[in-house]
């Protein structure tokens, strides 16, 4: 995070555990509660193309959050 912001490249600075917590929440709650969420929304949260789909989705959001830029593009 400090080369990060040092460089650049990150124009937020957060408090590195709270990044972390933050990935980690984004990353494992799908997955821990899949066949619930799967039942209330009917969506198989837990197959391979939306779990690949929720990555991407899950690594730009925390992207943009630390550089301001729209990493979901392109």
């Amino acid at each position: 995070m400090k080369r990060g912001l040092a460089a650049g490249v990150f124009r937020h600075r957060y408090d590195p555990l709270q990044i972390y917590i933050t990935i980690v929440a984004l990353s494992a709650h799908h997955l821990n509660n899949g066949h619930t969420l799967t039942a209330i929304f009917g969506v198989d949260l837990l197959s391979p193309a939306w779990r690949a789909d929720r990555r991407a989705h899950a690594v730009a959001l925390v992207l943009n959050s630390l550089t301001g830029v729209d990493s979901s593009a392109g």
